[in-house]
């Protein structure tokens, strides 16, 4: 799906329109609608897009990620006619212009953005009007005009393709490959920032804890209070710890934008920019994890678990039928064949019986899958909405929490140590088990109704043998916990409780 410009300038809009897709909030639930159709083959259509794993779509935030990758299996999978309706329903005025015109121009797609909008449009949405104008020409036989206007909005596109390619963001690793200049600059910043300040990586996640420097300190505590604003530890940041070179490249930054200032100056921006970075690494671990364990990352597997389930069904009713066979045989043959008629008889039940089992075996296995991935949807969707939260104060009231909670039989596994005695204070009638305890009585699940994972401190040993317990109770619920505040923790575990 692309674009002429002239003889020179060709751009493939496909990305650009998924982004579009991702970023009009009104058509989710119609993308939604659409890709729950079919969403294996959506799915697979939009894995084998060269767009699929490009920095273009997976550099934004989590949801357009999602949206726009469910967008790249529906503009593969869906006719002409059908994305053409799609895009109607998303931008009306930009088709009804369109369809009418002639050609399609810069003046046209400017005349389809309401009046009321222009000086309100994000970036995005406007992006979404020139691209979406853009692909209705093609898709309806409409001539590109190659006017200068029209001409200069495709190279601003063909230059966004470029930045997300990283031809135009800023990469410390080239400045350390190609300006030994500006490297040792920032070497040597680096390390006068260290010795003012103590700030060093070869403290681990305790890289501002130690330092020394009043400015610095000031900066620290007060972005600790930023975290308590929202209800949220330092802790979240423990998986992203900075090396050396990332110090380097915050001073190579600090250089480059800010070549006139102090040392004084750059040990604050240091202090900043280490919260800001630390929170970029652990945002991308989110991201991936949240792909890692994705349902549309489990479609595939799931559909074959389906497969071999029918395979398994229709040897049943095969060998269900050979075994009628077998009695009508039997009847002919009657005393000639009555002791072959027992052997192959016994012999048919003790398939029957043995494939019922793996059937009986497999449904508990989907079943419990299913249960493990709705919980880690849940826990997901939670931490991608989590700047939305609002912080719960200490002096909040934990006791309608404690009330929804007094007559549950729970269990609370994995979790600091400390954490889990504050939690066993306040609900002592639950059963906790620690992380560590590997060779725990799996008989401790008998008469749960719940069963509460801590992801945030789990090993994933413990992890996985207390997933392979709950197999064996299909009715026990699961949900999992993050984030140490108990206030919070009881609040989830309340709603968790509500929704069961």
């Amino acid at each position: 799906m692309g674009a002429n410009f002239g003889e020179h300038i060709s751009v493939d809009l496909t990305p650009f329109l998924a982004e579009a897709l991702a970023t009009n909030k009104a058509l989710h639930s119609e993308i939604d609608r659409l890709y729950q159709k079919d969403k294996t083959r959506y799915y697979e259509l939009a894995k084998h897009s060269p767009w699929y794993e490009h920095s273009f779509l997976t550099s934004t935030s989590l949801k357009t990620e999602v949206y726009a990758r469910r967008a790249l299996g529906l503009l593969a999978g869906l006719g002409t006619p059908q994305v053409v309706s799609l895009l109607k329903k998303g931008w009306p005025w930009v088709y009804k212009l369109v369809s009418k015109a002639s050609s399609v121009k810069a003046d046209l797609i400017q005349r389809a953005i309401p009046k009321s909008q222009r000086d309100s449009l994000t970036d995005d949405e406007f992006g979404g009007y020139v691209v979406v104008g853009l692909v209705l020409g093609r898709l309806l036989d409409k001539a590109i005009s190659t006017d200068t206007d029209t001409t200069a909005i495709c190279q601003m596109l063909w230059g966004r393709l470029d930045h997300a390619a990283g031809e135009m963001r800023f990469d410390y690793k080239k400045i350390v490959e190609e300006r030994y200049q500006e490297r040792e600059d920032a070497r040597r910043l680096t390390q006068e920032v260290q010795a003012a300040s103590n700030i060093s990586p070869r403290k681990g996640l305790g890289i501002l804890s130690d330092t020394t420097h009043p400015e610095a300190t000031a900066w620290r505590i007060a972005f600790e209070f930023v975290f308590d604003s929202e209800g949220l530890a330092e802790s979240i940041l423990d998986d992203a710890p900075l090396s050396e070179e990332h110090l380097e490249s915050i001073a190579a930054i600090y250089n480059m934008c800010f070549p006139d200032k102090g040392t004084s100056q750059a040990i604050e921006f240091h202090v900043a920019a280490i919260y800001v970075k630390r929170l970029l690494v652990a945002y991308r671990q989110v991201k991936q994890t949240f792909w890692a364990n994705a349902a549309e990352v489990l479609y595939p597997e799931l559909n074959n678990l389906t497969q071999e389930v029918a395979k398994l069904r229709e040897e049943h009713t095969r060998l269900a039928q050979e075994n009628v066979v077998l009695r009508e045989q039997n009847a002919q043959l009657q005393k000639l064949a009555y002791s072959e008629y027992n052997r192959a008889r016994a012999e048919s039940r003790d398939a029957i019986h043995q494939l019922s089992a793996e059937v009986g075996q497999l449904k508990a296995q989907v079943e419990a899958d299913r249960r493990e991935m709705a919980a880690l949807r849940e826990m997901f969707f939670d931490l991608s909405k989590e700047t939305n939260v609002v912080a719960i104060s200490p002096e909040t009231d934990p006791a309608p929490y404690l009330a929804n909670l007094r007559g549950v039989r729970g269990l609370i596994v994995g979790g600091h140590e400390r954490w889990q005695q504050r939690m066993k204070a306040l609900l002592p009638h639950f059963t906790f088990i620690h992380t560590d305890v590997l060779n725990f009585d799996p008989q401790l699940i008998v008469g749960v109704d719940v069963v509460f994972v801590h992801c945030g401190y789990v090993s994933h040993a413990f992890y996985h043998k207390v997933m392979s317990a709950l197999r064996s109770y299909p009715d026990v619920a699961l949900h999992y916990l993050h984030g140490t505040n108990p206030l919070r923790i009881l609040k989830e575990m309340s709603a968790a409780v509500a929704r069961a």
